[in-house]
C-alpha cells in the first residue's frame, strides 16, 4: 500500500510486486491447463488440485504480503487470462483445453471442473484478505470525538 509522501521507488515496488503476481497466476494457469489430460495411476484431476492449491496460496500470500485486495487478485486474474486464452485460441487454430475430446471423455469434464473450481479458489483469497484488512483498521471516529476537539453540550 503506498503511503502518502513515500517515495517514486515504493510506488514502482508495489507496481512490480502486482506484475509478479499476475505472471505467477498466469504461469499457474498455463501448467495446470497442460495437466488437465494427466491421470495418476488412472485418476484424473491433478490440475483441479493445482488450482485450488495455486490460487488460494499464491492469493493469500499475495494479499498479506501486499497487504491489499489488489495482491490477493492479481494471481487469480492472471490465471483467468490465460486459462481463457488456452481455451480459446491456439497455435495452428488448436485448443489446449478442449471443450469435447472423442477419445477421452474424462477430459471435457476435468477441464470444466478446472476452470470452475479455478476461478471459485480465486475469489477465496480476495474475500479473506478483504475482511482481515476490515478487522485489522481501527473503528472510525466522530470528528468531534477527536482529540483536541470541543466536548459535546451535555443536557442539562
Amino acid at each position: 500500500m503506498v503511503v502518502e509522501g513515500s517515495s517514486r521507488l515504493d510506488r514502482g515496488t508495489v507496481a512490480a510486486t502486482y506484475v509478479v503476481l499476475l505472471l505467477a497466476g498466469g504461469m499457474l494457469g498455463v501448467i495446470g491447463t497442460f495437466l488437465v489430460p494427466l491421470r495418476l495411476d488412472g485418476v484424473p484431476g491433478l490440475s483441479i488440485a493445482l488450482a485450488i492449491a495455486g490460487n488460494v496460496g499464491a492469493g493469500l500470500l499475495g494479499g498479506l504480503g501486499a497487504g491489499s485486495g489488489v495482491g490477493a487478485a492479481s494471481p487469480g486474474v492472471g490465471w483467468l487470462i490465460t486459462t481463457g486464452v488456452l481455451t480459446t485460441f491456439g497455435p495452428g487454430g488448436d485448443v489446449i483445453l478442449p471443450g469435447s475430446l472423442g477419445s477421452d471423455p474424462a477430459i471435457p469434464r476435468v477441464g470444466t471442473t478446472f476452470l470452475i473450481v479455478g476461478i471459485v479458489a480465486a475469489v477465496v483469497p480476495v474475500v479473506l484478505t478483504t475482511r482481515s484488512a476490515r478487522r485489522a483498521q481501527p473503528p472510525r471516529r466522530d470528528a468531534a470525538a477527536a482529540p483536541g476537539a470541543a466536548a459535546p453540550p451535555t443536557p442539562r
